[in-house]
C-alpha cells in the first residue's frame, strides 16, 4: 500500500505545477510550430457574379491577393493558376448595397490543403448596385491632328452612328454621346476610312454589342476668297495719237481658289482689261471690262463691268 500510495503521489504532488509545465510544453510546440510555417502571396483572378436586374455604381478589383501560410516544402506547390476567387451578388435582385465573402476554391487536389492556411485579401466585397438599363447613344470621332496645310476635314460619318450602352440607371442617365479612339490626321491630304474602337472611362458602363465602328473621313483643299483692289484698268490697242480718258480709271477683284494657289497670288498675277474699237473723235463710248485671271481661279466679283472711254484725237 505504501509504494501504491508513493506512485500515487507522482501525480498528485504539486500538481498545479505539473499542470502549468504542460500547458508551457503545448504552447512552446504550438509557438514553435506557428514560427516555422512561412507564408507566400499569391494573385488571383476575381470572378464576380451580379444579377442581370442590377449593375454596380464602382468598379471592383479583377484579382485579390492570397496569402497561403504552412511549411515551405507545402506551400512553394501552390502557383497562382492552382486558385480561383469569386464573390456571389446574384441573390441580390435589387438597388441597394451589399457585402458578400470572397470565397476561395482550389484547382489542385484536397490533400495538399489539409496542412495549408488561405486568407483573401479582401475578405469581402462591399459593392452598391442601381438598376441596369440599356440606352443608344451616339458615337463621335475623336480625331487628333491637321491635315496637311491647304486642307481640310469636310465630313466624317460614322456607321453606325448609334451604339447601345448597359450602365447603371443613374451613371447611363446623362451619356448622351461616346467617342472612339483618337485617330491621328497629321498632314492628310486624302480622305479615308478606317475601323475605330469606340471607348468610355467609366469601368460601370459597358457595350451590349461589338464596340467597333467604321469612320469615313472626307479630307477636300480649303478654298479661299480674296479680293485685290485698287487695280489700274489696262487699255488694249490704244491709238496712236490724241489723248484719251477713262472713267472709272481703276477696279477691284475678288476670287475664290485653292488655299495653296491663292496664297501665293498678288496683283501682278490678275488685271482688269478694256479691248478698244476704233475712235472716233470727240465721241464717248460704253465698254467692257474682261478680267484676267489666273487658271484655277474664280472671279466671285468684279468692279467695274463697263467703262466710259472718250477719244479727244490728235492736236492739230
Amino acid at each position: 500500500m505504501k509504494n501504491k500510495n508513493r506512485f500515487l503521489s507522482l501525480f498528485t504532488d504539486e500538481w498545479q505545477l505539473k499542470i502549468a509545465a504542460l500547458v508551457g510544453a503545448v504552447f512552446t510546440w504550438f509557438f514553435y510550430d506557428m514560427i516555422s510555417l512561412e507564408e507566400r502571396y499569391l494573385t488571383v483572378p476575381l470572378e464576380v457574379s451580379i444579377n442581370e436586374t442590377v449593375a454596380p455604381l464602382r468598379s471592383y478589383p479583377e484579382a485579390v491577393k492570397l496569402t497561403v501560410r504552412g511549411r515551405a516544402e507545402d506551400i512553394y506547390l501552390f502557383s497562382d493558376e492552382d486558385f480561383r476567387a469569386f464573390a456571389d451578388f446574384s441573390a441580390h435582385d435589387v438597388p441597394g448595397r451589399y457585402a458578400v465573402p470572397i470565397s476561395v476554391q482550389s484547382l489542385r487536389s484536397a490533400e495538399l490543403l489539409n496542412d495549408i492556411q488561405i486568407d483573401t485579401d479582401p475578405k469581402f466585397l462591399d459593392l452598391a448596385f442601381d438598376w441596369k438599363v440599356t440606352k443608344q447613344v451616339e458615337v463621335t470621332a475623336d480625331l487628333k491632328g491637321f491635315p496637311a496645310p491647304g486642307f481640310e476635314v469636310a465630313e466624317v460619318r460614322v456607321e453606325p452612328a448609334f451604339v447601345e450602352i448597359s450602365a447603371p440607371e443613374s451613371v447611363a442617365a446623362p451619356i448622351e454621346t461616346v467617342s472612339t479612339i483618337p485617330i491621328p490626321i497629321d498632314g492628310s491630304r486624302n480622305s479615308f476610312s478606317v475601323l475605330a474602337e469606340v471607348v468610355i472611362d467609366d469601368k460601370t458602363v459597358s457595350f451590349t454589342g461589338d464596340p467597333i465602328v467604321r469612320l469615313y473621313v472626307t479630307v477636300s483643299e480649303v478654298y479661299v476668297e480674296k479680293t485685290f483692289e485698287p487695280l489700274p484698268i489696262e487699255l488694249n490697242h490704244p491709238p496712236s495719237g490724241g489723248t484719251l480718258s477713262i472713267e472709272p480709271q481703276t477696279g477691284s477683284l475678288s476670287l475664290s481658289g485653292r488655299q495653296l494657289l491663292m496664297d501665293g497670288l498678288s496683283a501682278a498675277d490678275v488685271s482688269l482689261k478694256v479691248d478698244l474699237p476704233e475712235l472716233v473723235p470727240g465721241e464717248s463710248v460704253e465698254l467692257p471690262v474682261v478680267p484676267s485671271v489666273p487658271e484655277g481661279t474664280t472671279v466671285l466679283q468684279q468692279t467695274p463691268q463697263t467703262v466710259t472711254i472718250t477719244y479727244n484725237g490728235e492736236e492739230n
